[in-house]
């Protein structure tokens, strides 16, 4: 290499720090709590500095820590896995498991842009009641 010449080396089989691997885990364990946590105390327990904790998406959206998270199985594939159980499952509790499929997609960011339009029917159940009384 001349002076003055410059590469630019690119790794796209990078490895995630030790620091972006235990805040996946600590996302990873905040879906499963009763009182999640938002997503700079989730920096704050993985021991980011404070100054990081001002900007988490840019952390949080990180190749690496996506990469452990796709890893471990918290990938958008799943989410929908869920919620296809949630739907097909009458007997399963719906907002625990909706909850941890919700945040997936908030971790992923693959909400559908400009939102998500689902038919609704709506009964008027007076009018029901008295088709049987």
């Amino acid at each position: 290499m001349n002076q003055g010449e410059y590469y630019i080396i690119t790794i796209n089989n990078s490895m995630a720090t030790i620091r972006q691997k235990r805040l996946a885990e600590v996302i990873i364990k905040n879906s499963t709590f009763g009182k999640l946590l938002n997503a700079g105390e989730m920096l704050e327990n993985a021991g980011y500095r404070p100054s990081s904790v001002n900007y988490p998406k840019r952390v949080i959206q990180s190749i690496g820590v996506q990469k452990v998270l796709h890893d471990y199985g918290f990938n958008e594939d799943n989410a929908k896995k869920v919620v296809a159980s949630v739907l097909l499952d009458k007997n399963c509790d719906p907002n625990t498991r909706l909850r941890a499929a919700d945040l997936i997609f908030k971790i992923c960011d693959s909400y559908p842009k400009g939102g998500i339009s689902l038919p609704v029917h709506v009964i008027d159940m007076d009018k029901e009641r008295a088709k049987y009384a």
